[in-house]
């Protein structure tokens, strides 16, 4: 199901490398979320497949919120960018998940993103029915027209219209942008693309006719830390946060002479960062990985990693990143060979997916 990390393990972020060609657009972004691990940290039970509709929105939307004992509730900083695997903004239509590709999020364990749209992956790791998918497609009233069925290296997959190529006409819940997009499906997994290509080498992964994202040293070591960790939903990437970028970003936001002291607090540059969240049964944590070129690095980083914690603003607020985090002041930072990881206690567990969002970044570099 998921979390158990480490060398062997079969952690969410591990596995999602295994999909993904090892290309400079698919490290670009690596999005997670463990649906199968969340279920087993919340307490989410598993609806029947017969499960009336309603049950099924009451499931999609535990996912998102915890709502405590004292009644405050908060963002659990699940999921990705997917606009398949059914948790996302328009995944309450069920009857259009149903009709379009013969799923729902009820059979999603793992949903993983990766690249920059419209040539971006997408895979799902669940429980599906190629047959289901195959009469959906087939009886797609707006979109069985120009289906077509495609093969690479002996795999099939469904193909819809012109790569990228939007129609406003054809726009659904499904399909937002009104793209025809590629589909594989299997009875573990589906990919999805807006692209050709970008099935083709998800398909040859799969086949090991290229090698995945997770032959990158890189990429492997930030995975193992963040499953180490039991985080349930993260991001990796090779596009490492620098003070230049801050700067450029926050010229308009901040005083130079602001600017100038954050800088102060930046670390030396790595080549690859992970952040996610994880719950231990009490509390939530930021989960930040830091993959340096070596174990020296990592280790001398470890005191400026804790100050910058300790004393950083986020851009966006702008307030301290433990008022941000609403953190009880809990701090762990520790290293892993080459890799620096900080974990911080925090009552804000979306903050991950906001600093990805909005380039207000933790744990800059020079």
């Amino acid at each position: 199901s998921g979390g158990d990390g480490g060398p062997g393990g079969d952690g969410a972020f591990a596995r999602a490398l295994e999909y993904l060609p090892d290309s400079p657009e698919a490290r670009q972004k690596v999005m997670v979320a463990d649906y199968a691990l969340a279920r087993e940290l919340f307490g989410i039970d598993l609806p029947a497949a017969s499960a009336p509709d309603s049950e099924v929105l009451e499931y999609r939307r535990k996912f998102s919120w915890d709502e405590s004992e004292d009644g405050d509730s908060l963002w659990r900083g699940m999921g990705t960018d997917s606009f398949l695997d059914g948790f996302g903004p328009y995944g309450g239509e069920l009857e259009e998940w149903r009709g379009s590709v013969g799923f729902t999020a009820l059979v999603v364990d793992l949903s993983v993103t990766s690249g920059l749209s419209p040539e971006d992956y997408e895979v799902l790791q669940g429980r599906f029915d190629p047959g289901d998918v195959d009469r959906a497609v087939r009886s797609d009233e707006l979109w069985s027209g120009q289906l077509e069925e495609k093969s690479r290296s002996g795999v099939s997959f469904y193909s819809w219209a012109q790569d990228y190529r939007p129609d406003l006409e054809l726009r659904s819940a499904v399909r937002p942008f009104g793209r025809g997009h590629r589909l594989r499906a299997s009875e573990e997994d589906v990919f999805w693309t807006a692209g050709t290509d970008e099935m083709h080498e998800l398909i040859d992964v799969s086949t090991g006719a290229r090698d995945s994202l997770a032959t990158n040293a890189d990429f492997r070591a930030l995975a193992q830390e963040l499953d180490q960790e039991g985080a349930y939903a993260g991001y990796l990437s090779d596009q490492t946060p620098n003070i230049a970028r801050i700067s450029y970003i926050a010229a308009f936001q901040l005083p130079t002479s602001v600017l100038d002291e954050l800088g102060q607090l930046a670390l030396d540059p790595y080549d690859a960062y992970g952040i996610g969240v994880s719950h231990d049964g009490q509390s939530y944590w930021l989960v930040v990985a830091l993959a340096y070129g070596d174990e020296e690095s990592a280790r001398e980083n470890v005191d400026a990693a804790k100050a910058f914690m300790e004393q950083a603003e986020s851009f966006l607020s702008p307030e301290r990143w433990m008022e941000v985090l609403k953190s009880s002041g809990s701090i762990e930072v520790r290293t892993e060979g080459r890799v620096l990881i900080v974990k911080v206690e925090t009552r804000q567990p979306r903050v991950w997916q906001v600093s990805v969002a909005e380039n207000d970044f933790i744990l800059y570099h020079r």
